[in-house]
């Protein structure tokens, strides 16, 4: 969910434009009646304000078929032959709504994303009116406003090789009408650090954590000035330890636009985060960092590829290097080496659906 997913105007920035009321359509026009199943602007352009439109018959089968098709001859993502050629994870995992943010637990079972329903296209009238393609997941509201302006968490866990439901994961993390996502899940699913782009709370980055899977999350936490600047600081990710925490941030100080840094929590509190250097960072924007469990392999975001650092015996990072390109982002590895992203689709030149992917190992990393 970070707003600069894959550059400073790529298509995951669509979902804070949309909280923010930015004008985002200048070709949306042009651009309406090429995707399948997509009507007329005219059908909603009288709506009253703050209002959602979804076309009649906008989840149908017809509709899922033909953006399958598209789907499925897609070629645009190139990958190392460290991994397999990658799939999409399907349903119930990926739906025509947006799937995005994607982090997968250390064995593989337990997968965290944030939904959107709207398509962030959108085709937006100054942030009051917006289109919808995904269907309403569970716990998302059945009334008006339909939560259209927003982005929850979810967690699907596998069972027996199959994906099950995904399951909000509810208040206090998630809120109406707040673009909520880019977590961290704690290997026992009982510690949760997120951000919030706008919405009902001040955006920024936040920890929750609960007693036990069955029960409700509480101790709502916004973290310390050293870790919210208010400048576009997303997009947590702890160690194994939950000593360290990575993170993104336009900060003053840095490389150029977004870096990426770490703070050390000392004695229940974040200190002051360091840049991760110029190996790492430059005057484009590094976003979506994920740490390995131990530590040695750092996985980011940049310019719609994903790099990969690995650390050196005097504790610096290596040059990066590109292990996937084609509009992609939010990568993170389960111990055995498999790969999780997610990747936007397009059609004539226009992204129009975010699913969650998966390359498998071919061998060790």
């Amino acid at each position: 969910m970070d707003v600069d997913r894959f550059s400073k105007e790529g298509a995951l920035d669509m979902k804070k434009k949309v909280l923010m009321g930015f004008l985002i359509i200048a070709l949306a026009t042009l651009f309406l009646n090429s995707l399948p199943g997509c009507e007329s602007p005219e059908k909603y352009q009288n709506l009253p304000e703050g209002k959602s439109y979804t076309p009649p018959g906008q989840t149908s089968k017809e509709i899922e078929m033909k953006w399958a098709e598209i789907k499925k001859s897609d070629n645009t993502i190139w990958i190392s032959e460290e991994w397999e050629k990658p799939v999409n994870l399907g349903s119930p995992v990926n739906t025509l709504g947006w799937e995005d943010s994607a982090s997968i637990s250390p064995d593989g079972n337990v997968l965290s994303f944030t939904y959107m329903r709207l398509d962030p296209l959108a085709y937006i009238h100054f942030g009051k009116r917006v289109r919808v393609h995904g269907p309403p997941r569970l716990g998302w509201p059945k009334t008006e406003p339909f939560n259209s302006f927003g982005a929850d968490i979810y967690i699907v866990k596998k069972v027996n090789g199959v994906w099950q439901e995904p399951q909000p994961v509810g208040p206090p993390v998630n809120l109406p009408e707040t673009a909520d996502g880019d977590q961290w899940l704690s290997v026992d699913e009982n510690r949760i650090y997120f951000n919030s782009a706008e919405g009902n709370r001040a955006k920024g980055i936040y920890f929750a954590e609960r007693k036990n899977n069955n029960s409700p999350w509480h101790t709502l936490k916004y973290l310390n000035k050293h870790i919210n600047s208010g400048r576009e600081d997303e997009n947590p990710y702890l160690s194994a330890d939950e000593r360290f925490l990575y993170f993104e941030s336009a900060r003053p100080g840095g490389m150029g636009g977004k870096d990426l840094y770490v703070s050390e929590e000392v004695n229940g509190e974040w200190q002051t985060p360091k840049n991760l250097g110029p190996k790492i960072n430059t005057k484009e924007d590094e976003v979506q960092p994920f740490i390995s469990l131990d530590g040695k392999i750092l996985l980011f975001s940049r310019n719609q590829m994903i790099y990969r650092s690995r650390k050196m015996p005097d504790s610096s990072w290596s040059t990066p290097e590109v292990i996937v390109r084609g509009h992609v982002g939010e990568p993170t590895l389960t111990e055995s080496g498999d790969l999780y992203f997610v990747h936007v689709y397009i059609q004539e030149n226009k992204e129009f659906d975010c699913d969650i992917m998966m390359a498998k190992a071919k061998r060790s990393r």
